[in-house]
């Protein structure tokens, strides 16, 4: 991972050998979408995208929430949100635009 301020995270494959097969950017919109809301346990995501940039925890309702800082496909930063209940299964994956990016002023 490319953290904390980094919106890149890359998996490296490697053979029984050591020798490198391949390097493949894990925060993708592909990837998002292997994610199941009900069913992805936080090995699954990790897995499927990495580790976090950040893990917050929220009180009502009660959920750990990962951040990941990545691009849309077009290149704007935006932030994705996944959403943990106590019993380790995803209830919610957000995907927001970056407020960083937001004009001060402007009318969006």
């Amino acid at each position: 991972p490319r953290n904390p301020f980094g919106r890149h995270t890359y998996a490296v494959s490697i053979d029984d050998k050591g020798i490198l097969r391949g390097i493949e950017q894990t925060l993708t919109m592909e990837n998002i979408g292997r994610i199941v809301a009900d069913k992805s346990t936080p090995g699954e995501v990790r897995s499927i995208l990495g580790p976090p940039n950040r893990i917050t925890h929220q009180r009502s309702p009660q959920r750990e929430v990962w951040e990941y800082r990545m691009f849309n496909p077009i290149q704007v930063p935006y932030n994705l949100y996944v959403q943990y209940s106590n019993d380790n299964l995803v209830r919610e994956v957000l995907f927001l635009r970056d407020p960083s990016q937001d004009i001060p002023g402007a009318r969006n």
